[in-house]
């Protein structure tokens, strides 16, 4: 069993104070601020606040250390309430200071969903990138499909055409691939994970098409067809992220953690602060940062 909840940074030190009075056993995690290994149940706490427990412990897990989360119905590899056919949309690299950004969106029918579910496909962020590389030209081969690759450049560009502010860009991005996907299959029913509280995608897409059926929620990728997005947009980040690092003889980390300043000094002595463009958001605090150097 998997369940994926949303946790804060305070909340998960908290959790985290527990678990190591417990005994439960850490080690290191990309990307994450803990895993802990238990009794049948494995714990990860994402930097991207997406808390990951899975195993035949999980609901006992839940029922002792966060009773209040696990009333919150949110199971990622079991169909949630209400599940049909639909357009899920997700993105990858929001939070990287390497790399530009990709939205994927998947376009599901009803036969789909048990198809999905018994391949394995789950939020990425609980996946190991191995599997995320096999399951991606599986979905691509067997339901329409949108994937919108930003490079750094155009991330910078786009992000500054959108008064810097990455949540109109991504609502942009999210829209148009909706969009077009909506037109190629002609379902009625989107499912977007929800970034901005004012539901941005909703308000944007129900200009032109008021008869679209939209949950902009939290934790969307418990739906099969925003998992399947998930899965396009991990796998199309990771090779953008393997060709920048080819084409610029640079090892460049994924996210934003310690391994990031090497990586950006070793670039700076390649290349030089102009090109950090082409490589980096330039909006980010840590890039800003070091370019006033």
């Amino acid at each position: 069993m998997t369940r994926v909840l949303k946790m804060g940074r305070e909340e998960g030190q908290a959790l985290e104070e527990k678990l190591r009075d417990e005994g439960f056993e850490f080690g290191p995690l990309a990307y994450a601020f803990f895993q802990a290994k238990g009794q049948q149940v494995v714990v990860s706490l994402y930097e991207s606040g997406k808390l990951v427990v899975q195993g035949k412990g999980t609901r006992a897990f839940l029922a002792r250390f966060l009773p209040d989360l696990s009333r919150e119905p949110n199971p990622s590899n079991d169909s949630p309430e209400g599940e049909g056919a639909g357009i899920g949309s997700d993105e990858t690299g929001k939070g990287d200071t390497f790399g530009g950004m990709v939205v994927a969106g998947v376009a599901v029918p009803e036969s789909g969903i048990s198809e999905l579910r018994e391949a394995g496909v789950a939020d990425s962020k609980a996946m190991n990138d191995r599997r995320i590389r096999i399951l991606a030209p599986w979905i691509e081969s067997n339901l329409a499909t949108r994937v919108r690759v930003l490079s750094p450049s155009e991330y910078n560009r786009m992000h500054a055409e959108s008064g810097n502010n990455v949540n109109r860009l991504l609502t942009g991005l999210h829209s148009e691939i909706v969009e077009s996907l909506v037109e190629e299959t002609g379902l009625s029913r989107v499912v977007v994970d929800r970034f901005g509280s004012d539901l941005p995608v909703t308000r944007r897409l129900r200009e032109k098409h008021p008869e679209l059926e939209i949950l902009e929620i939290p934790r969307a990728e418990a739906h099969a067809c925003v998992a399947a997005a998930s899965v396009l947009a991990r796998s199309g980040f990771l090779d953008s992220m393997a060709e920048l690092s080819q084409e610029w003889a640079v090892d460049f980390p994924l996210g934003s953690g310690s391994p990031v300043p090497p990586a950006m000094n070793a670039f700076l002595d390649l290349h030089g602060p102009e090109a950090m463009r082409k490589v980096a958001k330039l909006h980010f605090r840590n890039v800003r940062k070091r370019l006033e150097k």
